[in-house]
């Protein structure tokens, strides 16, 4: 699959009387990032769009949409791809319907970097936009997929995910759920009801589960002390860390260490 921007563009801003009437449509896709709501005119019927929508329409397909009550605001992208109707398909991205999607952050931040290169000088820029192209699509048809889950249908969902990164990716932070919850500005309880909803984990037992991780990692490819190990992985005394360590792994943290570098000489 070989994809080739002809357009784009970021953040277009129209005013309230924005109205778009293209009875032929384009000769390539448009793939449209609707950001207000906005009304658009399908198969002859109105169809009134909410904000965060996406619409993929075919080639020579009309195109009929205006501002609904104030500034109109989208990303676009005209693009030409061979065999395109049929790896939409495949991944159960359909044309000419417009599709409420949970979160529009990743595609848009896509966007934005194919943008980048297109108005660039990078040789390869034809290369990088094809490979940003085919991994949006690919992340968009996830997003479809999930948007008809109830698990992942919240408002919080995005901001979550990037929490969840944020404790994963700092272990040594003596992460407390008052603290989490403020992060989001949310109360402790329903904070914690969303956080399990929605990764299948108590937002506590995921704080463990990451430091727990992180010291294994530690303690299989150094020789950091023990009470250093658990400063790192943000214990503030070493017997609660082993205790910890001990109750979710098995084994005291000297013996996980003994038993991984014994695996680590075998191989």
């Amino acid at each position: 699959m070989v994809m080739e921007i002809i357009k784009i563009g970021c953040n277009g801003i129209h005013d309230g009387n924005f109205k778009i009437s293209r009875p032929n449509g384009y000769p390539c896709y448009l793939l449209l990032v609707v950001k207000t709501p906005a009304l658009f005119i399908i198969e002859g019927d109105e169809v009134n769009v909410e904000c965060n929508s996406i619409i993929l329409y075919d080639i020579n397909y009309p195109h009929y949409y205006s501002a609904a009550h104030h500034n109109y605001i989208n990303d676009w992208i005209q693009f030409n791809a061979k065999d395109g109707t049929d790896y939409f398909k495949l991944l159960s991205i359909p044309l000419n319907t417009v599709i409420k999607i949970w979160d529009d952050m990743f595609v848009c931040e896509m966007i934005k970097n194919m943008s980048n290169e297109y108005y660039s000088v990078n040789p390869k820029k034809n290369q990088t936009m094809d490979l940003l192209m085919q991994t949006m699509f690919i992340k968009l048809s996830e997003i479809i997929s999930v948007s008809n889950s109830e698990k992942h249908i919240n408002v919080h969902y995005s901001k979550l995910v990037s929490l969840r990164e944020n404790v994963y990716s700092n272990p040594q932070i003596q992460w407390r759920v008052d603290m989490l919850a403020s992060k989001m500005n949310l109360c402790n309880t329903y904070f914690q009801k969303i956080y399990r909803n929605t990764f299948g984990v108590s937002c506590v037992a995921d704080v463990i589960a990451c430091k727990i991780n992180y010291a294994k990692d530690i303690l299989s490819k150094t020789n950091m002390p023990i009470n250093s190990v658990a400063e790192e992985c943000g214990y503030k005394n070493d017997v609660h860390f082993m205790r910890q360590f001990k109750k979710y792994v098995g084994v005291t943290p000297s013996e996980y260490r003994r038993n991984s570098f014994v695996r680590i000489d075998k191989k």
